[in-house]
């Protein structure tokens, strides 16, 4: 058997996913690799060899002796040579190195929600490397940009051109409660003024909306008088200087109580509430027969007859024109129901 030199030269295949070809002058063999890096943390490289020329079948001796076979997968970082012999003894050896993979560099901003219970975090993803991304296990996009969040732990996969993926937890914290709260009714009777006082955050409100503006002294106050003339319900909505906004109900039931009532002061201060003193009938076609209004001494500062008690305005604290001094005033009122039936109401109102 004729003695054979063989002479090797070093090969090294650094480029991962291309071929490198390893000759030996003298024989025919050509060796060649496609090769995946490993992704960070993970042993999931991969050397596939491809064989040219010389005499098969093809003999191969790794250099660490649990490696066989043309295909090496689940392979970490590291070097990993091999040397091929054909039938006629001919052999070339191969050098692969595999690094890992390097991560990719990005930035992670967190945008939590401004207002409570709402869906409105953003979570947004800033990289120059050409990534992807998904949420919860979605499906991999190239959008950056995840909005519509609620509070909460959210987690994200990012894979890199390498097929590499990433896991990164995001956190949205939840913002401070805002809390607005009204009674559930308000009873009132027919003709009488009622304050609807909300509760909750009010400090952090800089803006109320009622609705709707029905009988109330104000509709862009915390605090409104109404002097409801029927059952309903008014919606307060208020707003915060984050523009979040928190909403609540209150139903007023109005009683009309006896077939009249008169009130017990007013207040005819020109701001268009309570500014005239008059009965509230729950039947339009009650008559006033006669209403005479007396000060403190006796005399006589009002007076009206026979007019229809639903179109009367009522007196409105004058006397000649003139406003009257605080003070209470006697009243005598004499009127006919539809039923033909009379009935004298008298009594004090404060005029405030």
């Amino acid at each position: 058997m004729q003695n054979l030199l063989l002479c090797f030269w070093p090969f090294f295949l650094f480029n991962n996913g291309l071929h490198e070809r390893a000759y030996l002058p003298g024989c025919e063999i050509e060796l060649s690799a496609l090769t995946k890096d490993p992704c960070p943390g993970s042993d999931d490289g991969r050397i596939e060899l491809e064989i040219a020329g010389g005499q098969p079948p093809y003999y191969l001796n790794w250099t660490d002796p649990s490696l066989s076979g043309m295909l090496l997968e689940e392979l970490g970082p590291g070097i990993y040579g091999v040397t091929v012999t054909d039938q006629k003894g001919c052999s070339a050896n191969l050098t692969v190195f595999l690094f890992p993979v390097s991560p990719p560099q990005y930035q992670l901003i967190l945008e939590p929600g401004l207002c409570f219970g709402v869906a409105d975090g953003t979570v947004r993803f800033e990289s120059e490397d050409p990534l992807e991304y998904r949420i919860n296990n979605s499906a991999f996009d190239t959008a950056t940009v995840f909005t519509g969040l609620l509070p909460g732990v959210y987690s994200f996969s990012i894979r890199d051109t390498f097929g590499c993926t990433y896991e990164v937890s995001a956190h949205l914290p939840t913002p401070a409660p805002l809390t607005l709260e009204l009674p559930e009714t308000l009873h009132l009777f027919l003709g009488d003024t009622g304050m609807i006082l909300p509760t909750g955050d009010l400090e952090r409100f800089v803006s109320y909306s009622w609705e709707p503006d029905l009988w109330l002294s104000c509709s862009d106050c915390p605090t409104p008088l109404t002097f409801a003339e029927e059952e309903l319900t008014y919606r307060l909505t208020a707003t915060d200087e984050r523009d979040c906004t928190r909403e609540a109900e209150v139903r007023v039931v109005v009683d009309a109580g006896p077939r009249l009532y008169l009130p017990n002061a007013f207040t005819p201060d020109g701001d268009g509430y309570n500014d005239h003193f008059r009965p509230y009938v729950g039947d339009e076609q009650t008559e006033i027969l006669f209403f005479y209004v007396f000060h403190r001494w006796g005399g006589r500062v009002f007076s009206v007859l026979n007019t229809p008690a639903a179109s009367f305005p009522g007196w409105d604290g004058t006397l000649d024109g003139n406003p009257l001094e605080p003070g209470v005033f006697v009243y005598y009122l004499k009127v006919r129901f539809p039923d033909g039936k009379f009935e004298v109401f008298t009594g004090d109102v404060l005029l405030l």
